[in-house]
């Protein structure tokens, strides 16, 4: 009767179970910063960030909503990561923002700017945009 060897054994486990596979990135993610308060009639910004988790990312496409009897879009600017801009709309009847963009080369980049909204507050209130 013939010995099995250990690596014989080994080998067949790494078979039937897998090879040893590396830790898996996190998801990636779009983020806001818009601070807390603004006055009326007056205009800020809200960056859309991305952190890729590690991820390889090629394009960003997002649909947002936002409260449109408090604040108006006025523009959309593409952050310097696109460079192809596919869509960019926004309607302040409905309260929402479209983007999508391309980034050539990809990016692993995290917290780098995509996009950012310009607003307008033009009533007195509280309220958030979502994703």
């Amino acid at each position: 009767m013939k010995t099995i060897t250990p690596w014989l054994i080994t080998l067949f486990f790494l078979i039937t179970i897998g090879w040893p596979s590396s830790v898996a990135a996190v998801n990636p993610s779009l983020n806001l910063s818009a601070g807390s308060t603004h006055t009326l009639n007056t205009s800020f910004q809200v960056a859309v960030s991305l952190n890729s988790g590690g991820n390889n990312i090629c394009s960003v496409a997002a649909n947002l909503t936002f409260p449109a009897g408090l604040v108006e879009a006025t523009s959309l600017e593409p952050g310097s990561l696109f460079q192809r801009i596919i869509g960019n709309t926004f309607s302040n009847n409905e309260g929402t923002i479209n983007f999508t963009g391309g980034i050539p080369g990809c990016t692993t980049n995290s917290n780098a700017v995509v996009y950012t909204i310009n607003f307008k507050a033009k009533s007195v209130g509280s309220g958030g945009i979502s994703f």
